[in-house]
């Protein structure tokens, strides 16, 4: 099918704030113009101080946001003829109302994909968000999930269901090359509780011998009294510079407390590095038990355990080969958007 013929509405967030969905929309836009097929966009981000501190809503200026979402929506039908509205979630209680009452008047005239982006367990967890997050999916013609556990989660409310992972646009290594002894490990990500960043800390005391380079940014200066020689603080860096330093890693840990699909953890897989991780998200499904170590959360003890598993270089090799295949067939953006668009062309043909 001539792709052309799928007139898309994307309903995404852009940056700022940077990360997340609003990545994942940057991408997925440059991608499908490259394929000759360029949604219609329509920018939900949050606005306003929203954009410095997602914790504080305002209530009069959430529903001015819903009223615009709306009305852009509803424009862009009637100008440009659209056939397919994919709308990106983060499926939080407020988010879900949102959303329910943006797209209410659009199921029945425009084939919906609902886009879960993040953990449902962790998100849809009371009964406010199960009855909008109810009402959604059973009207959306396709929902689409990161991982198997939210697959399972929306299984109870619809069969309209696929997962889709997270994509990325290449590799960032040809071939896998590890070092023989196990010296630095990088971070990534914003330094904070919830990505276990205390954790960390503690186990790196705990192994003087190796380097743990801290990337990212630490807004609420957890790290400024930190004095041991093996934690190496990098600070935010660009895209490129992150991807750079991760090649001369020989490892990647992110003990986070929730994830959705973390980006990062694509990308170290990317880099050719074994990956130390929680059991959150779509983590085990991405590194499963070949592509490293899994851990529990709040848990310094089993970090220490984890690092003295991959010492051995044979095991570092045989993680980071299977990382990099795993990338090359499952997550690149070609891969990924194929099947999305074989998703449109069913709604389209229908």
């Amino acid at each position: 099918m001539d792709i052309k013929i799928v007139k898309i509405l994307l309903a995404s967030p852009l940056p700022p704030p940077i990360g997340g969905i609003a990545s994942w929309t940057v991408e997925y836009m440059n991608q499908m113009s490259e394929l000759g097929c360029t949604p219609i966009l329509v920018n939900t981000s949050v606005t306003g101080k929203r954009i410095q501190n997602s914790a504080k809503v305002n209530f009069f200026d959430e529903f001015i946001r819903l009223r615009s979402i709306k009305k852009n929506i509803k424009n862009a039908i009637c100008d440009s003829d659209i056939n397919v509205i994919h709308y990106n979630a983060s499926c939080f209680t407020f988010g879900l109302i949102r959303d329910y009452f943006v797209l209410r008047s659009f199921f029945r005239k425009v084939p919906v994909v609902y886009h879960c982006h993040c953990n449902l367990e962790t998100n849809v967890n009371n009964w406010i968000a199960r009855f909008f997050f109810l009402r959604i999916v059973e009207r959306s013609n396709y929902v689409l999930t990161l991982n198997k556990k939210s697959f399972q989660f929306a299984k109870q409310y619809t069969d309209n269901i696929k997962i889709i992972p997270n994509f990325i646009e290449r590799i960032y290594v040809d071939n896998v090359q590890v070092r023989s002894e196990l010296k630095d490990i990088a971070f990534v990500g914003r330094v904070c509780a919830a990505k276990g960043i205390y954790e960390l800390i503690e186990a790196a005391k705990n192994m003087k011998n190796i380097n743990f380079h801290i990337i990212g940014p630490d807004d609420n200066h957890i790290l400024d009294n930190i004095s041991d020689t093996n934690i190496i603080l990098h600070g935010p860096q660009s895209h490129d510079q992150v991807i750079e330093l991760l090649k001369t890693m020989d490892a990647m840990i992110l003990p986070s407390y929730t994830e959705g699909f973390p980006l990062v953890v694509m990308e170290g897989m990317a880099c050719g590095l074994p990956i130390i991780a929680t059991e959150v998200g779509s983590i085990p499904d991405m590194i499963e038990d070949k592509g490293g170590i899994l851990i529990p959360m709040m848990d310094s003890n089993a970090i220490v355990e984890a690092v003295q598993h991959i010492h051995d270089s044979y095991t570092r090799q045989a993680m980071a080969a299977y990382n990099l295949n795993k990338v090359k067939n499952e997550y690149l953006s070609k891969c990924v958007l194929k099947k999305i668009m074989s998703i449109y062309e069913k709604l389209v043909l229908k």
